[in-house]
């Protein structure tokens, strides 16, 4: 009942981000199959079974050695100059920087310096993720039905990934429900993909709660460092925000978040000087 295994050693090593469409340099970092599991929930394997219970008892089957390599769990230890590196010559990627308007100078303002951080969120949407895909060589056509926030995104990550024209890939959309952004990213469709066009068969692929907690990557651990300059009334004159984003594993959207925050600071009040730094490590 068992008709596909795929690991890293029969499927393609190319890199993507599914998080974006446009390649920009340091941001393709993800393989459908990695040979260095990065995280608990990186991908292994992958079993293409009749059934769930018998893809089940084939996965339970594989035997995996694991080897343990130099790592980091804090943004801290990551930016270390002796700290390992995940990508590339650093852990440190896209600086943003904002700047508008003239520190104030003078006496009798209140100044309040502050730290806080928001953790690792999951949006946990009632209908985790989930996804089918049919391929059907004779014409030749792969069909998607998934409940994603954009069909062409989907569309185009699919195509270029697994090297298939644009109008050979048909992307469907469900009834989405809750999303969040949690939705935004190919997740499972690439994988589905994959397998319907390895078995050329209709194959559906469903995560769990645990496997939608620990796998499905959408927004980062926040360290944000903030300084204010007020008049005594408490009209704030000036705002400074440090902020960096604990990308984990891979960087996937983590760079919309840094620049979106910080275009997002003077939107609520009007404030005549602000400063933003941010980072994603």
């Amino acid at each position: 009942g068992v008709h596909a295994v795929l690991t890293t050693f029969n499927t393609t090593a190319k890199k993507y981000n599914r998080a974006k469409l446009a390649d920009d340099g340091c941001s393709w970092q993800e393989q459908l199959f990695p040979k260095r599991v990065r995280f608990i929930g990186d991908r292994v394997a992958m079993v293409v079974a009749d059934s769930l219970a018998i893809a089940k008892e084939a996965a339970a089957l594989l035997r995996i050695r694991y080897r343990p390599l130099p790592h980091c769990v804090t943004m801290a230890e990551a930016k270390e100059p002796t700290a390992p590196k995940l990508h590339g010559e650093s852990n440190v990627f896209g600086e943003a920087e904002m700047n508008c308007g003239q520190w104030p100078q003078e006496e009798g303002l209140v100044d309040t310096v502050s730290s806080f951080r928001v953790g690792r969120l999951h949006h946990g949407a009632m209908e985790t993720h989930c996804c089918v895909a049919d391929y059907q060589p004779d014409l030749p056509a792969l069909t998607v039905w998934t409940p994603c926030q954009s069909v062409f995104s989907v569309r185009t990550g699919i195509a270029d990934l697994l090297e298939l024209p644009y109008h050979q890939v048909r992307v469907i959309k469900g009834t989405m429900g809750g999303s969040f952004g949690s939705k935004q990213e190919n997740i499972l469709e690439p994988l589905t993909a994959l397998a319907a066009l390895t078995v050329k068969r209709p194959v559906k692929l469903v995560f769990s709660r645990e496997e939608a907690m620990l796998s499905t990557v959408v927004r980062g651990e926040m360290e944000f460092q903030v300084h204010t300059k007020a008049t005594p009334s408490g009209k704030v004159l000036a705002l400074e925000v440090d902020s960096q984003i604990n990308a984990g594993a891979y960087l996937t959207n983590s760079l919309d978040y840094i620049f979106a925050m910080g275009d997002k600071l003077g939107r609520t009040y009007a404030i005549p000087c602000i400063r933003y730094h941010g980072r994603a490590v």
